[in-house]
């Protein structure tokens, strides 16, 4: 919003705006669409206050600072204009330092239209090259259960941008639908979800094909970071963890998770309790960027708060996509270990390297660092 006070915008945002920019950043948040990196692509320079209050202002060779005049006006501030050092620092987890400020890249304002259609997975996952290739922004919405023709349903996502709409345009089509946004932010619509699929665990692919049909829209124009985010529905409470698999392996990958989730309901009649996204994001040269060195597809896997079973119903993904090349978010519920992560991340110690630099004294480590591995992998102050 302050952004568009000035007739400016960011190029490219996820679903949700409540973050602080450093998490967003430090955690390579992203949105959908292949023609946009993780958040921390838009980054074009980084102010760090590191171990022993070291102060840092970190950009890629070249950056957009001049050194000179840099130095004269930052008197105890170091320029670092390195690719290497910015590729680590960029996703960092905190682990670096404490990000007290950035410099972001941002472009003219734009509207966007949201158009969302029902279909299934089966028939996107054979047009779903084609689909990527032709749109800007595209996302799916996936139940991970078979209904009863023996397909999933789905619900596909497109934003383009779009000219600002003239006066007189459909007051219906410059918002989201006024009843699904108010019931979502109701305190008591979670609870009451919650109940019907505990009272009834069965149900829960009948509920969730509803829930999918109640998000159909076949317009919602406005400015770009309210088209971005997607409404209501993130006040409903609940958790999730998100797993990026590279393209190449996507769609063997989806069939994989839908096959583990029908064996558990089978098995515990342990049930997701919302669909399941997917999206797409550009490769990044970030170090431990879910997405560093190709293409990725992102899968939210999202459980509503005290869904039972929810916990290890998430671990059993994560633990087959490991599989598939997938990366657990580091913002979101992941079981990450050391064996994983130096199976995951080819640029680990290239990564760490840096962190020993800025981190000499160890102060950012924490019990985060030490379960993943970054503060015992080859770190000698664990």
């Amino acid at each position: 919003a302050r952004l568009d006070a000035h007739g400016l915008a960011l190029p490219n945002m996820g679903g949700y705006d409540g973050q602080t920019i450093a998490g967003v950043l430090s955690t390579s948040t992203h949105g959908s669409g292949l023609r946009f990196g993780p958040l921390s692509d838009m980054a074009r320079s980084l102010e760090l206050v590191c171990s022993g209050g070291r102060l840092l202002r970190i950009e890629r060779a070249g950056g957009p600072t001049d050194p000179a005049a840099f130095a004269r006006a930052r008197l105890g501030w170091e320029l670092v204009q390195d690719d290497e050092v910015f590729d680590a620092a960029v996703v960092g987890m905190g682990c670096m330092g404490v990000l007290y400020a950035v410099t972001l890249e941002v472009r003219d304002a734009f509207w966007l239209k949201e158009v969302r259609t029902v279909s299934t997975w089966e028939r996107e996952r054979d047009r779903l090259d084609e689909n990527l290739a032709r749109e800007e922004h595209f996302e799916l919405f996936v139940n991970p259960y078979a209904n009863a023709e023996g397909v999933h349903a789905c619900i596909v996502t497109t934003r383009t941008e779009v000219p600002q709409p003239p006066r007189g345009h459909a007051r219906d089509k410059l918002e989201r639908h006024p009843l699904i946004e108010l019931l979502a932010k109701l305190p008591f619509t979670g609870p009451v979800l919650r109940a019907v699929l505990d009272f009834s665990p069965r149900s829960t692919p009948r509920q969730l094909d509803k829930a999918l049909a109640r998000l159909r829209d076949d317009e919602y124009t406005n400015r770009s970071y309210r088209v971005f985010n997607i409404g209501a529905a993130n006040h409903i409470p609940a958790y999730s963890s998100e797993i990026g698999v590279p393209l190449g392996r996507h769609v063997e990958a989806i069939d994989r998770l839908l096959e583990v989730a029908a064996s558990r309901a089978r098995a515990g009649q342990a049930y997701h309790s919302s669909p399941f996204s997917l999206r797409f994001v550009r490769g990044t040269s970030a170090f431990l960027s879910m997405m560093e060195g190709a293409d990725t597809m992102m899968i939210e896997l999202i459980m509503q708060t005290e869904t039972e079973g929810g916990f290890e119903l998430l671990a059993a993904h994560e633990d087959t996509l490991y599989a598939y090349g997938g990366r657990p978010h580091w913002g979101q519920v992941n079981t990450v270990t050391e064996p994983a992560l130096r199976m995951l991340y080819a640029q680990l110690d290239r990564w760490l390297a840096v962190r020993r630099e800025l981190d000499a004294s160890g102060v950012f480590s924490s019990p985060f660092t030490k379960r993943v591995g970054l503060s015992t992998v080859g770190y000698a102050h664990a």
